[in-house]
């Protein structure tokens, strides 16, 4: 995995932060990474989240 690791694209580089080189969410083969490690900042996770649980609580009415 070590050969996939860049310099996170969307926070302050010295924040030291890292992602993994992925094309829509895919790095290689059977693996596939999410919100942060995919590039995207930190808030989407926790709105993901959120979302996730709204569904969840819509299709258990």
């Amino acid at each position: 995995m070590i050969h996939y690791i860049e310099p996170h694209q969307k926070l302050l580089f010295k924040k030291q932060r890292i992602q993994l080189n992925n094309r829509g969410y895919k790095v290689a083969k059977g693996i596939y990474v999410k919100i942060t490690l995919a590039g995207r900042r930190s808030q989407a996770a926790i709105t993901t989240g959120s979302a996730a649980a709204v569904v969840t609580d819509i299709l258990t009415l």
